[in-house]
């Protein structure tokens, strides 16, 4: 995902994560490659993704 204008990181997880979702709901297989680039994502607040993926119920495991 490209760095768009009123795009944040965390707009870019919740598309990741309805993505997910949707492909699942429909019994799709899911995949996915993370790419760690060095200081691009340096302005999200940790805390904040951890309680958005928490209240998405993401698996602990994940949120690792």
């Amino acid at each position: 995902m490209r760095n768009r204008k009123n795009h944040s990181a965390i707009n870019a997880v919740m598309n990741l994560t309805h993505d997910i979702q949707l492909a699942r709901a429909n019994n799709n297989t899911v995949s996915c490659v993370l790419l760690n680039i060095k200081e691009a994502f340096d302005h999200v607040s940790l805390a904040q993704l951890v309680k958005i993926l928490k209240k998405l119920k993401m698996s602990r495991i994940a949120i690792k």
